[in-house]
């Protein structure tokens, strides 16, 4: 994985990702409740808190805040760090979607998961704080906001979801790149046309859509640093005939790879000859099991350095970040 302070912080912060991303499904796929102003009710009861709405999310012994809906007047928001002494720790899914009276938002310390679509079209804010404590920044969370120049990146951030900054002034400094990586961990999306693509060491999470339609990668080496694939993230890539999957993968999305559409049915299309290299009992093999895809031991796939050597020289490191 990357070089966070410890390997036990880094273990534990993966294992909180993945608890607040299937915490997130399940309170998405909750039934609608009254609504109340009472904490003491069930994590599918929708409360109020002066001009936020939100749900308490039983997670084991402790409890934790998940922001369904801001209702404000717009203007400066300031997300509570506390509701009723229970630490808020995720804005959720369209949490302020398309507020375009927002003009600057301060998230506090202990909040978790920005989830997707969170401020997506809020295409007046200037100025978000995003606290230290964030490790999950979800697809199209800030999608749209046109005026945002300026966005702190944590950094033990695990996961940027795919066009999570797409038309911000942040992102559009990276307009012209092969590739856009942030903090030199999270490769964000692969805009080149490279036949063979090797992502740098270190990178740990691959975003939504990265590589999604790309129709010249025949081939990606990708490092064992890299723990978590969004959904989408190799889609519908005709020329990719084979990925493989880390060990120690943590988190694949849906359609993340071997997926090359969907039938009349809307049942995923399996791309023809493709085939993932995962070992049994890991992610991979999961993903696999799950979409149907053709998987191989690891053993048996060849790494850049077993290739042919006319195709070594092409071989080129694209994802590079725009210099200060």
């Amino acid at each position: 994985m990357t070089t966070f302070k410890n390997k036990t912080a880094s273990k534990l912060l993966a294992i909180i990702m993945m608890l607040a991303i299937f915490m997130s499904f399940a309170s998405v796929m909750s039934v609608s409740a009254e609504e109340s102003s009472d904490a003491s009710g069930g994590s599918d009861e929708v409360l109020t808190y002066g001009y936020f709405e939100y749900r308490v999310v039983k997670n084991g012994k402790e409890d934790g805040i998940y922001i369904t809906k801001y209702t404000g007047d717009g203007g400066d928001v300031s997300v509570p760090a506390t509701i009723n002494n229970i630490p808020v720790d995720t804005v959720g899914i369209e949490a302020f979607w398309y507020r375009d009276d927002v003009t600057a938002v301060n998230l506090p310390e202990g909040l978790m998961c920005i989830e997707a679509k969170a401020f997506q079209g809020c295409k007046n804010l200037e100025y978000v704080v995003i606290p230290d404590t964030v490790i999950e920044i979800g697809d199209a969370a800030f999608e749209g906001c046109e005026k945002l120049a300026d966005i702190n990146l944590p950094a033990d951030l695990l996961y940027v979801g795919g066009g999570a900054f797409d038309r911000t002034r942040w992102v559009s400094q990276y307009d012209g790149n092969f590739a856009v990586i942030f903090e030199s961990k999270h490769l964000y999306k692969y805009n080149g046309t490279d036949t063979i693509v090797n992502i740098p060491e270190g990178v740990i999470s691959i975003s939504s859509n990265a590589f999604s339609g790309n129709k010249s990668i025949e081939y990606v080496h990708i490092p064992e640093s890299v723990q978590f694939f969004g959904s989408f993230s190799f889609y519908n890539c005709p020329a990719l005939k084979s990925l493989s999957v880390p060990d120690n993968a943590l988190y694949i999305g849906s359609y993340a790879f071997g997926i090359e559409g969907f039938d009349e049915e809307q049942k995923p299309v399996l791309s023809e000859g493709f085939v993932l290299y995962a070992n049994e009992e890991t992610e991979g093999a999961a993903y696999c099991s799950q979409w149907g895809v053709e998987r191989r031991d690891r053993k048996y796939n060849a790494t850049p350095d077993e290739l042919p050597s006319e195709l070594i020289s092409d071989i080129t490191i694209t994802a590079v970040e725009k210099d200060p």
